[in-house]
């Protein structure tokens, strides 16, 4: 309520506080220029001074604005007022998804594809535009009044609070601590909360985890912490959807599916083919045509597998057992043939002795190669002739290169040479390349920047060889390998000084005076207009555009005005028109015509009577100076006489 009726930009009036995020306050206002409705996006109090914060406040503002889509929430305008910093957009009259998805407890398989689609062509005008929206969620899209679906909401809710990852003890996944409290963890892709990256393909998963919410009214994944749900990402399989609501086609229950698995690589690989599939249910929505590969490779959701070799030991076990038995049924039965238990004692120390390893295998407890290095864990390899292969590699900003990020078999295990174990090693951090800014605008060189995943800081200096906008040096140098999110320090050109001088006095002056003043103040003269003034003669100043000893800008335009005199001001005079009929004369047509710097002007004509001159005829006339009247009968001229227009009647 604090800012109502707050004007900003002289333009934007705030009027009606409508809504509030974690990091932004939206009021209903209204554009004064343009005469129409508008949202006013303004950024917390206690952002404000945050660099960061702005900074992502104004990227948000700048990646939607790129984006003309009939499903995205157009924005108008971006700036700083008053100290608070605004985002300018289109104001909808209606109600959020999830609203909507509470108020109808889940929605019907036709009104899911048509929201889905909608959001999926959102998705594609975005990804087109390299912009991942990175917080897809039924509370960031609209449904107005007139049933039209709008994604809004491009950035904010990304805001980094943190730097810190914190590891969980689930075999080695890790998850974003700032993820994991943002406020959107139910729709969070497994990647995005294991390592912070996300992709296209993290928004396909937010809106198969929208989708599930439509047609079942509830999210997949829920619990008493937002750790608890970042592990179900992570781990479990979404519910049986069909259980949930077994009215659900079978193709949008597969598309759902493929749009959630835990593997990015598994899920619609663009937003285009998900809208492709989403198109074909409308013609075939029970029909199976959904494509959902399963690949043999290394589980990453779980790092946790069984030992499947432990029912072989026993087996052995067995076997060996039943091979003794017989041996000693054997020797009973032939104990009297020395020569028989010998032979069959020699043979079998001969076989346990050739097979030692297969009946009775070395065990070995598996251990947690996460906490080696390279040379550690190899060297347990090699020491206990484990066969190992490591099938992956992976970004991980927490283990450093070649170190250990998942193994097939967990710590703790009991395992023999016979088991091979298999790796996902660290690429170590993602390494991003500076480009090369300078001498290019700011606004491009933001945009570049952003675009190699990096942040950027601004340093205003004055140049007065290089234009304002342009970047004069650039820290570190292009082609420096950075981490993600490291900032690029940017000088940018504000133009050369500007020099500032006292504007002289210049009323009374004649103009030649005037621009000589100026021009020894180093000001420009710019246009000349004239006005009547009672105090100052004809042909001396009277005014200008700047005030006496104020501070302006060197080459400042300064307009004059002239001084025209004293304004000679019409005053109004009555003429009165005696009978100008003869006694003959019933009636006759009175024209009168005033003569007045060299123009005539007819200020009367009527016919007239006897009775008419009971009194003379007064007209009122307005002048300025000196002229003549003319006084016509009949349109014959009967006299002329004198008028000024010097003092009032």
């Amino acid at each position: 309520m604090e800012y109502n009726n707050k004007v900003l930009a002289n333009r934007y009036r705030i009027d009606e506080k409508v809504g509030e995020g974690g990091m932004a306050q939206v009021y209903r206002g209204y554009d004064l220029k343009l005469d129409r409705t508008i949202a006013i996006k303004i950024l917390k109090r206690e952002y404000r001074k945050v660099k960061d914060f702005v900074n992502k406040f104004e990227i948000e503002a700048r990646h939607a604005a790129s984006l003309n889509h009939i499903n995205i929430v157009s924005i108008y305008d971006v700036g700083e007022d008053q100290e608070l910093n605004y985002i300018v957009m289109e104001y909808l009259d209606g109600k959020t998804l999830k609203e909507y998805i509470v108020e109808k407890r889940g929605l019907s398989n036709e009104e899911t594809v048509k929201i889905s689609g909608a959001i999926a062509s959102a998705l594609i005008a975005a990804h087109n535009n390299n912009i991942i929206h990175r917080d897809i969620k039924p509370q960031n899209v609209m449904i107005t009044d007139d049933a039209k679906i709008k994604v809004m909401d491009f950035g904010i809710a990304k805001m980094r609070k943190e730097d810190t990852m914190t590891r969980m003890a689930r075999g080695g996944d890790t998850i974003d601590a700032e993820a994991a409290i943002s406020g959107s963890i139910h729709y969070m892709a497994p990647e995005v909360l294991k390592s912070n990256y996300s992709d296209e393909r993290s928004d396909i998963y937010a809106l198969g985890i929208t989708m599930f919410e439509m047609i079942t009214g509830i999210v997949p994944f829920d619990g008493n912490s937002d750790i608890n749900i970042a592990l179900k990402h992570i781990n479990d399989s979404i519910p049986d959807i069909r259980a949930l609501n077994d009215e659900v086609k079978p193709a949008l229950e597969q598309i759902i599916i493929k749009c959630t698995h835990k593997n990015a690589d598994e899920r619609y690989q663009s937003a285009r083919d998900l809208l492709a599939d989403l198109k074909n249910i409308i013609k075939a929505p029970s029909d199976l045509f959904i494509k959902i590969e399963k690949r043999e490779a290394l589980d990453r959701s779980k790092t946790k597998i069984k030992n499947h070799k432990a029912s072989e030991v026993i087996q052995q076990s067995n076997r060996i057992s039943n091979i003794e038995r017989k041996q000693k049924e054997k020797q009973v039965a032939f104990f009297g043939a020395l020569t028989g238990a010998l032979l069959a004692i020699v043979l079998a120390v001969l076989i346990i002795s050739l097979n030692k390893e297969v009946i009775f295998p070395t065990k070995i407890e598996m251990k947690n190669l996460s906490e080696m290095n390279k040379d550690q864990y190899t060297q347990f390899f090699e020491d206990n002739e484990i066969e190992w292969e490591v099938v992956g590699y992976e970004f991980n900003d927490i283990i450093e290169k070649d170190g250990v990020i998942e193994q097939s078999i967990e710590p703790g295990l009991i395992i023999t040479k016979k088991d091979k174990v298999k790796l996902v090693l660290s690429k170590g951090k993602k390494l991003f390349s500076v480009p090369n800014v300078v001498n290019l605008e700011y606004e491009t060189a933001v945009a570049m920047i952003e675009s190699s995943n990096l942040t950027y800081e601004i340093n205003r200096v004055y140049d007065d060889n290089v234009v304002a906008g342009l970047v004069i040096k650039q820290s570190p140098e292009k082609k420096t390998m950075l981490e993600e999110g490291s900032t690029v320090v940017l000088d940018v050109s504000l133009g050369a000084q500007e020099k500032f001088t006292t504007m002289p006095d210049i009323t009374n002056m004649t103009l030649k005076e005037g621009e000589k003043a100026l021009k020894e103040a180093k000001l420009e003269r710019g246009t000349i207009s004239e006005a009547y003034n009672d105090k100052v003669e004809k042909g001396k100043i009277i005014a200008t555009t700047i005030l006496p000893n104020e501070e302006v800008k060197e080459g400042y335009v300064v307009d004059i005005t002239i001084s025209l005199g004293k304004e000679n001001k019409a005053v109004t005079k009555t003429i009165k028109v005696e009978n100008i009929l003869s006694s003959e004369d019933v009636a006759a047509k009175l024209k009168v015509v005033l003569l007045l710097d060299g123009k005539a002007t007819e200020i009367y004509n009527a016919d007239v009577t006897q009775s008419s001159f009971d009194n003379p005829i007064e007209i009122e006339v307005k002048g300025k100076g000196s002229g003549k009247y003319e006084v016509y009968k009949n349109d014959v001229l009967l006299f002329t006489n004198n008028i000024a227009f010097t003092t009032e009647d």
